[in-house]
């Protein structure tokens, strides 16, 4: 099993969180405004983007972490955890 923890853009994160988190909702949903500013990491097991976590920084450095979602036949196999422990 080949995986990969890589930045990614804003964009890519959209059809994981739709999926998991907002499945009844319209794409457009997911986004948030200020995704442009914030940093993205993705969890690629081979050439499948399978978990993202979004991180934004306010004025005093603090990190928030939003959006955080595992595919969900992906979920249980550590790959969340994996996430979180490279943030």
């Amino acid at each position: 099993m080949n995986v990969e923890i890589k930045e990614i853009n804003a964009a890519q994160t959209w059809a994981i969180r739709h999926k998991v988190m907002w499945p009844n909702e319209p794409l457009s949903y997911v986004k948030i405004p200020d995704d442009d500013k914030g940093q993205h990491l993705g969890l690629f097991v081979g050439d499948q983007l399978t978990s993202v976590i979004s991180l934004f920084m306010d004025e005093d450095k603090n990190v928030q972490f939003r959006k955080f979602a595992t595919l969900i036949e992906e979920q249980g196999k550590g790959y969340g955890a994996m996430l979180l422990e490279k943030v």
